[in-house]
This record gives structure tokens, C-alpha cells and sequence, in this order.
């Protein structure tokens, strides 16, 4: 599938047959050297709350290529409302 932002380049989207998870995403971003391309590709998708989350997105660019690899998740965790505490002091 593809689609393109008002007034942005067209992105792709790519879809697995079998499960509808979105398995590929491409784009082309503007550089001071002109359009380079942009994929991240999107895999070990796991179940989390009833929702299918990628725990691994391998991001392909033209400087290189990298992945980021998701141990574990956890969503919407308990925080303690002390960390939105203002500090104590004065603030700079």
C-alpha cells in the first residue's frame, strides 16, 4: 500500500499476506545531498495485552543499517505519583 503525507514524499507500507502485521515501512527523506531512502523492516511480533507488538525493527539507511531487539515489555506499568513530583529547590 502507499500513501504520501499532504505535500511529503510517498511512503510505502507492506503488509504479510497471512496475518495483516505490517512488515515493511519505506520512505525517502530529504538530506542536504538530496532524497536518500529510509526502511525499517519489522518482525518477531509478539502478543502483549491483546495487542501484536514487533519486538525486532531493523532500520535500513544509506549511512547503514541497524536492529533493535525488544527483551521484554511491559505496558502501561504502575508509576508512583512521586515521580511527577516537582523537585525540590530552584529549578534552572
Amino acid at each position: 500500500m502507499t500513501g504520501a503525507p499532504q505535500g511529503a514524499p510517498q511512503e510505502r507500507f507492506y503488509f504479510d499476506t497471512q496475518s495483516g502485521l505490517l512488515v515493511r515501512y519505506q520512505k525517502n527523506v530529504a538530506t542536504a545531498v538530496g532524497n536518500a531512502p529510509l526502511a525499517t523492516d519489522y518482525a518477531d511480533y509478539r502478543e502483549n495485552d491483546g495487542v501484536k507488538i514487533p519486538f525486532r525493527w531493523t532500520l535500513s539507511r544509506a549511512t547503514g543499517r541497524f536492529t533493535i531487539q525488544i527483551a521484554s515489555l511491559t505496558i502501561n506499568p504502575p508509576l508512583d505519583d512521586a515521580r511527577f513530583a516537582k523537585p525540590a529547590g530552584d529549578v534552572k
